[in-house]
């Protein structure tokens, strides 16, 4: 987990890193079904978002109004965004979400199924 926070601070631009950001946010909650497909029910403010990408409240104001612009997103007051184009959240934060170990051979219930297999 550490190194894709490094990836993504290293890497990605502010519009990447805030994307980034709410795709793995989204990807947490569709792990305990609290994800409809469209509203993100995570108080989080434009500021918190900018602290977490590390950059300055102002310029998480503009890129997420760019993301506004592009049609991927729409934040709402109070901290509420709509998730307006999830593929393209993803693909501009370049997100891979294997290391949060939700699915397929990351998931933490493989990892038993491997040991109970190499007991054998």
């Amino acid at each position: 987990m550490h190194r894709e926070w490094i990836f993504r601070l290293g890497r990605l631009d502010a519009e990447g890193r805030i994307a980034h950001l709410v795709c793995e946010i989204i990807e947490r909650l569709k792990f305990v079904d609290l994800y409809d497909g469209r509203n993100l029910p995570v108080p989080l403010l434009q500021r918190d978002y900018a602290e977490a990408c590390g950059i300055t409240p102002v310029h998480a104001n503009r890129r997420f109004r760019i993301l506004k612009e592009r049609g991927v997103l729409e934040p709402h007051g109070e901290g509420r965004i709509e998730i307006l184009d999830e593929a393209e959240l993803k693909r501009l934060g370049e997100f891979c979400g294997d290391y949060l170990y939700g699915e397929g051979m990351l998931a933490l219930d493989s990892f038993e199924d491997r040991d109970e297999q190499a007991s054998r």
